[in-house]
């Protein structure tokens, strides 16, 4: 039951899960676990409560939602009532929520992809006792886990990794062939900020913008790319992957102009509120249909290679967009497998570790066929190249 300004003394007496975060992601975070166990979202925002509501009406599952007021005590409260809570908080409050969530002494799912380093974290959560997964989205998430997995394959002798991934509309319009399933300063954040990669052994970073590549995904579609900071934990945990790089996908037309608008200044401080409403306009999803598409491709020096393929699309049954789907799914599976007792851990743990535990990735793979979200993956050995079953 939807219930503004309820009093924490209403809260029924430890629900398994905590989501915080009603945003794009949360409340299909908060719908998938709801089909299996008990679930809470929570925001100070009644209005973002009331969408999700729409979304749990047509899901046909019902969490307890709860709008609560942002005070510290507050949260802290919430948090401890909880088995697990799912951090689905804006870049710039993840970290801060993350770490009060590990003082808790409570498990966590992370998506909020904030800029700071997680692994900060792991003392802490080890002397807690506590599974922190982090960064468990579409990308960064399965992207990573499917790189552990691959890796695995290959025995741990990988020597190269590549993501290529892109959340795009079905129907792209010019003259900007895009549409955000996220808020637009999230987006033209992806077009500033230095991409970081490994070549040959080294971390480098490279200006997003300065080399557009056309990619074509067998069977899918032709697509530009750019590159983009998603690599994150990989640089640190996969090190031995002498080359790694992810690459953002748009439809094309959309980076050309995208440079237009750099060159211009239009993303310069002064101008980027102006810029941004604009853009909130321009790229707006509303209702119409998006997909997901993803390719990981993971060789060593041998000429042996693991591929895996994703192409999603809205559901049109819920109204959830794929890449809310894609996401939510991701962290979900995630949080059922702490809360089954399958996955206890304790630190700061990364997606690409997590891939590496074949039975987890059973896991992963069933949880995502059940909602018919459908990964491709096909294994080169020796020159042959057969379908993987997942």
């Amino acid at each position: 039951m939807l219930a503004k300004n309820t009093n924490l003394q209403s809260i029924p007496l430890a629900p398994k899960a905590l989501v915080l975060g009603a945003g794009l992601i949360g409340p299909s975070i908060a719908g998938f676990l709801a089909e299996k166990g008990h679930v809470t979202i929570t925001d100070i925002n009644y209005e973002a409560l009331i969408r999700a509501q729409k979304l749990f009406n047509r899901m046909g599952v019902q969490p307890d939602i709860f709008e609560y007021s942002g005070k510290e005590a507050d949260t802290r409260r919430l948090i401890h009532e909880h088995d697990l809570t799912v951090n689905a908080l804006p870049g710039k409050f993840g970290h801060a929520m993350l770490r009060t969530i590990i003082d808790e002494q409570r498990a966590a799912v992370d998506i909020s992809f904030g800029e700071e380093d997680a692994f900060v974290l792991d003392d802490l959560a080890k002397q807690k006792g506590i599974p922190v997964a982090v960064d468990c989205g579409v990308a960064p998430g399965m992207s990573h886990m499917l790189i552990g997995y691959a890796d695995s394959l290959l025995n741990g002798q990988s020597s190269s990794a590549r993501i290529d991934v892109g959340g795009l509309p079905q129907e792209p319009k010019a003259p900007h062939f895009y549409q955000a399933p996220f808020a637009p300063e999230s987006v033209i954040d992806e077009y500033l900020r230095s991409a970081g990669y490994m070549k040959d052994g080294t971390v480098l970073w490279a200006d997003p913008l300065a080399d557009i590549q056309v990619i074509d995904v067998p069977d899918i579609g032709s697509f530009e790319a750019f590159r983009s900071d998603g690599l994150r934990t990989l640089l640190k945990t996969m090190s031995h992957i002498r080359n790694m790089t992810e690459w953002t996908l748009r439809n094309p037309g959309h980076l050309a102009l995208m440079k237009k608008y750099r060159n211009e200044e239009r993303f310069a401080p002064e101008a980027l509120p102006e810029t941004i409403q604009e853009l909130k306009q321009a790229w707006a999803l509303g209702n119409d249909p998006d997909r997901t598409v993803m390719r990981v491709h993971v060789a060593n020096d041998h000429g042996n290679q693991v591929t895996f393929t994703l192409e999603d699309q809205k559901d049109m049954v819920t109204n959830m967009h794929s890449m809310a789907r894609t996401t939510g799914l991701t962290a979900a599976l995630v949080a059922r497998r702490i809360l089954d007792g399958n996955l206890t851990t304790a630190g700061i743990l990364a997606p690409e570790t997590l891939g590496r535990d074949h039975d987890f990735m059973r896991h992963m793979f069933n949880g995502m066929h059940e909602q018919g979200i459908e990964y491709r993956g096909t294994r080169t050995y020796n020159g042959m190249t057969v379908p993987l079953e997942i």
